[in-house]
Order: structure tokens, then sequence, then C-alpha cells
């Protein structure tokens, strides 16, 4: 999605608070798509369920996206190291494994 139409979807749904730190703010949601894309996953800490946070990561082959990896757990043991390691692993694992998978 471009920024603009981003933007405009932002304005007129707005974000709804789950967590008190669920992110609520456009500047802060849209910095925060930025940062996913530059480190090539995605950070849930404590945003949706209370306690629970999850990393996720897009596994892309030569030519789409093919699967997404979820890994989620309680914050009392899954920490943003443990989160960042979990990523690592489980999309290099699949994009080697993927690579050169073409649609079907």
């Amino acid at each position: 999605m471009d920024e603009k139409k981003r933007l405009h979807c932002l304005s007129t749904r707005g974000l709804t608070r789950y967590t008190e730190h669920t992110i609520t703010g456009i500047n802060k949601y849209l910095q925060e798509i930025n940062a996913v894309k530059k480190r090539g996953f995605a950070l849930d800490r404590d945003e949706y369920i209370p306690g629970v946070r999850a990393v996720i990561s897009i596994i892309d082959t030569d030519t789409h996206s093919l699967a997404a990896i979820w890994v989620v757990g309680f914050s009392s043991s899954l920490t943003d190291i443990k989160m960042q390691e979990a990523d690592r692993e489980n999309s290099s694992h699949y994009r080697h494994h993927l690579k050169g998978t073409k649609a079907k």
C-alpha cells in the first residue's frame, strides 16, 4: 500500500488500543512500519494481549512472498533477544530451503 493510501486509511479508521502498549499514534505507527521494513521482521510487545509477545517474519522467494512465520510466547520468557534470534533462525532456514520456489 502506498503512503497516501496508508495515511488515508489510518486517518479515517484510526488505531484501536488493546493494551497500554498498543501504538495508537499515526506518526509512531508509520515509524514502526518503516522500522519493520528495515529490520525485516515485526515485533508485538504486549500490544495486543497483555503478557504475550510475538515476532513475525515474511518468507520471500525470488518471485513472491510465500509464507509468514509467527513465534509467540509469554512476556516473562520471550525477551527481545529471544525474539530476534527466533526470527533470524527461522527465516534464514526457510529462505534457504525455499529459494527459487515459484507460484503455481
